[in-house]
């Protein structure tokens, strides 16, 4: 993604731990690349009990979002997690088919680099579950969409 389009990522997951922090997707520390590429990462947050998205539109160094609302996902049982970002600034996140906050980033989002899924790289725990699918797209969903994923199982 080259900051200005549009993207969608939707995953079907299963937490089975909530005892500490771990990380879902992202990229948030690439040793081969530098500390200057903390992007992006999805985590479920022990401390808030929730799915928290982080971003950093700029890299590291630059402004730092966060959505960290939501209900706390449920042990053993599967969740869709999705993330939507407008081209325009608009980032939102959803769990199980509705948007549970969103965050304006001011119209910028520098090239995101490769995102580890299940992980995030070398400073945060590993996922403690399941990931069964990924789905990207280069171009918002809608909420509608979202939720029919949702209700549907998958695409």
């Amino acid at each position: 993604l080259n900051g200005t389009e549009e993207f969608t990522e939707i995953l079907w997951v299963r937490l089975d731990a909530d005892d500490q922090d771990y990380a879902l997707t992202g990229n948030w520390y690439d040793p081969d690349r530098g500390p200057e590429d903390r992007s992006h990462l999805i985590w479920y947050n022990n401390g808030e009990d929730a799915i928290t998205l982080v971003f950093r539109p700029d890299g590291f160094g630059g402004d730092l979002f966060d959505i960290s609302e939501g209900p706390s996902p449920a042990v053993g049982e599967w969740m869709q997690v999705a993330w939507t970002f407008n081209g325009s600034g608009d980032i939102r996140l959803y769990m199980n088919g509705e948007k549970v906050g969103s965050v304006e980033v001011g119209g910028r989002v520098k090239e995101l680099p490769a995102r580890y899924i299940g992980d995030a790289s070398t400073d945060h725990t590993p996922w403690n579950g399941a990931v069964h699918s990924v789905f990207d797209w280069t171009e918002e969903k809608s909420p509608e969409f979202i939720e029919n994923n949702y209700e549907n199982g998958r695409e």
